[in-house]
């Protein structure tokens, strides 16, 4: 198995397009909602922001297999994943 990755302009957009059943629950039971990715930053001792962490672009969702309705928006493996699924065999 190979984690599927995908990246959405924000949540709204992957709201519209996710399969949903009738009550509005997405039908997939292994969806993985990342959201927002942060890097970098920077925070003193007591946690005060020195940096702010960098958004990076994108509205984030990992899947354990591809789902047809997202295919639009995958996008290839990065090169250091944020998360994967146990069992990744890439």
């Amino acid at each position: 198995m190979s984690t599927v990755f995908y990246r959405f302009p924000d949540a709204q957009t992957f709201d519209s397009v996710v399969p949903k059943d009738a009550e509005g629950s997405p039908t997939m039971p292994n969806l993985d909602i990342i959201g927002t990715i942060h890097e970098g930053g920077q925070w003193d001792d007591d946690g005060t922001v020195i940096v702010a962490p960098t958004a990076i672009p994108g509205y984030h969702v990992n899947t354990p297999e591809p789902v047809p309705e997202l295919e639009p928006y995958r996008i290839e493996r990065p090169n250091s994943p944020y998360r994967v699924f146990a069992g990744d065999e890439s």
